[in-house]
């Protein structure tokens, strides 16, 4: 996974994916073997971006879901995932999840808003 973080760090999205693709695939055989009770965190908060940043936004959504669905308060993934839904241009799941971002009242909250036209002035 280290590799694999280099590569997203270098924006390398193509073989960050790659390699966290892989980590991934281990990572859910453990589990349905019940040798581990969830991924590394993070594992698919960045292989959710990585295929996002190289354009692929609709393999990119079900790893940010997943993400924010076992995580609802970190504010981080909620934000990406409304990136994702807008870019696969479905705009009313990003408003509403750009709303969630604004209630969770976390550091993304005013950029939400910015976005949502809701900043208070």
């Amino acid at each position: 996974m280290n590799d694999a973080i280099r590569s997203f760090g270098r924006k390398d999205f193509e073989t960050a994916a790659r390699i966290l693709s892989k980590v991934h695939f281990y990572w859910e055989v453990q589990i349905r073997e019940g040798q581990v009770k969830s991924y590394p965190e993070d594992l698919r908060f960045y292989l959710g971006l990585a295929e996002f940043y190289r354009g692929r936004p609709d393999r990119a959504a079900p790893y940010l879901e997943a993400e924010s669905r076992d995580n609802p308060y970190e504010e981080r993934y909620a934000w990406y995932l409304a990136h994702v839904y807008s870019a696969q241009g479905d705009t009313a799941r990003a408003r509403e999840t750009l709303e969630r971002v604004v209630r969770m009242n976390g550091t993304l909250a005013p950029k939400a808003a910015d976005v949502l036209g809701k900043r208070p002035r």
